[in-house]
């Protein structure tokens, strides 16, 4: 199986874009991003999965592994599936998402 067609299959899907777009957006972990998308923290169950999925295709990757203090499991969003930046494009690909990105 394509690992494109695999990226592609996720991001059609409602929940899977809706958390794809937010860790575009900042570093969160499974409690944020349910309180963004349902209001509620209670309902990991269904985000937990999803998260575990695009882990697995490589669309998004841990962030908490670097800091110390910080308990929470935090998710951020790979920019591979858009393709190859240095780190000058992938700061000022941030600052764009900061400044004029709308996840939701």
């Amino acid at each position: 199986m394509n690992k494109k067609s695999t990226f592609k299959d996720l991001l059609e899907k409602k929940i899977p874009k809706k958390i794809y777009g937010l860790l575009l957006w900042d570093d969160l972990s499974v409690t944020d991003l349910a309180v963004k998308i349902y209001g509620k923290p209670n309902v990991r169950g269904g985000i937990t999965t999803w998260v575990d999925r695009l882990l697995q295709a490589g669309l998004i990757k841990r962030t908490d592994m670097d800091r110390i203090t910080d308990r929470k499991r935090l998710f951020k969003a790979d920019y591979r599936f858009f393709g190859e930046f240095n780190r000058e494009e992938r700061m000022f690909i941030d600052v764009l998402i900061k400044r004029f990105w709308n996840p939701i």
